[in-house]
C-alpha cells in the first residue's frame, strides 16, 4: 500500500514545497524548479510511509536552502506549524497502515532538521549494528569487549527514547498529539555526554544500519571524514517490493570487507538481511566520495 494522495497533498501544505530531503538517502542539490520540489517531496513521502509501515525504524529530514529569489529569504527554518502539521501526517499514515495510534513515535526537532523515530520499530530492530572504530588512523571492527560496551548503551539509548513521555512538549511547540517532539540538539548532546555515544554511532543505530562508525569526537569526526573520503568504500543499498525507492543506504570500508570473511559471507551482513525479509540488497563499490559523518 503506498501513500495516498491525501497524504500527498497534506504533506506539499505543510512543507509548502519547501526544499525537504531525507538525508538517509543523501540527496542534494538544487531544488530550485518545480520538478525536482515534486520529486524531493515524493522522497520524503515514501520515507514517511516507510516509516508508519514498520520497514525502517526512523527517518531524518533536513530542510536544504533554495535560491533567494525563489524563497526571499537565504535561510529556510522548521517552524513549530510545519513540525506540528508533519506530526499529524505521520499519526494519519500510521493509522492507515497499522489501525492503532502512533504511540510509540518521537520526533526530535531541531531548526532545519527532523527526525521521527518508532520506539516500538526500533525495539524489534534487531542484530543491532556491528561498530566499526577508527584508532590511530586506522579502521577496524570493534573486537568482542567493545562491542558489548556498544550494545549496552545503545539499548540505554533506546530506553531512554521510549520513557518520552506523550505528553511532554518541546520548547519549539505547544501542541501535543500522540507523536511528541523534543529538541534534537538536547537528545544528541546527551547521547554524547550521559552515554559516550558519537553522532555517528546514534545516527546509525537509529536510522536501521547493520553497522555504525564511533568517533571519539567531533573534532576526530573530521578526520575520519577525511579518510573515508579518500578511501575506497562499499555502499549498499536497500529497497523493497521492487520499488525504486532506496529506504536504506549505508557504506562500509572495503578494506574491513577483505579482512573479514563473515562480513562478507554470512553472520553479520546475512543475519541482518535475514531479519529484513522483504529488503532487496544492491551495492557499488566507490573510491574518492566526498563523506562527512
Amino acid at each position: 500500500m503506498l501513500p495516498s494522495r491525501q497524504h500527498q497533498s497534506a504533506l506539499a501544505e505543510a512543507l509548502r514545497l519547501d526544499a525537504v530531503c531525507s538525508t538517509a538517502n543523501r540527496r542534494g542539490g538544487s531544488l530550485g524548479s518545480k520538478a525536482t520540489r515534486t520529486n524531493a517531496l515524493a522522497t520524503v513521502l515514501l520515507d514517511l510511509h516507510g516509516l508508519a509501515t514498520q520497514s525502517r525504524p526512523a527517518t531524518l529530514l533536513n530542510l536544504l536552502h533554495l535560491p533567494t529569489a525563489i524563497l526571499n529569504s537565504p535561510h529556510l527554518a522548521l517552524s513549530s506549524h510545519t513540525a506540528a502539521a508533519l506530526r499529524t501526517i505521520i499519526d494519519d499514515m500510521v493509522q492507515t497502515a497499522r489501525h492503532t495510534t502512533a504511540h510509540a513515535i518521537r520526533l526530535l526537532v531541531s531548526d532545519d532538521c527532523l527526525l521521527a523515530v518508532d520506539c516500538e520499530t526500533l525495539a524489534s530492530w534487531t542484530p543491532l549494528p556491528r561498530g566499526i572504530r577508527f584508532v590511530d588512523n586506522a579502521v577496524r571492527w570493534m573486537d568482542e569487549g567493545e562491542q558489548a560496551g556498544l550494545v549496552r548503551r545503545l539499548e540505554r539509548l533506546r530506553g531512554r527514547l521510549c520513557e518520552m513521555s506523550t505528553t511532554t512538549t518541546s520548547t519549539t511547540t505547544t501542541t501535543t498529539t500522540s507523536t511528541t517532539s523534543y529538541t534534537l540538539e538536547a537528545f544528541l548532546d546527551d547521547c554524547e555526554g550521559s552515554l559516550s555515544l558519537s553522532l555517528p554511532t546514534v545516527y546509525g543505530y537509529i536510522l536501521g544500519y547493520p553497522c555504525t562508525y564511533e568517533v571519539m569526537d567531533r573534532a576526530h569526526a573530521g578526520v575520519v571524514s577525511r579518510w573515508l573520503s579518500s578511501s575506497t568504500l562499499v555502499f549498499y543499498y536497500c529497497r523493497e517490493g521492487g520499488r525504486e525507492h532506496v529506504l536504506l543506504s549505508f557504506s562500509v570500508p572495503k578494506l574491513l570487507l577483505l579482512e573479514d570473511a563473515d562480513a562478507t559471507r554470512g553472520g553479520w551482513l546475512a543475519g541482518w538481511l535475514e531479519a529484513r525479509k522483504t529488503f532487496a540488497l544492491t551495492s557499488e563499490v566507490k573510491r574518492h566520495c566526498h563523506i562527512a559523518i
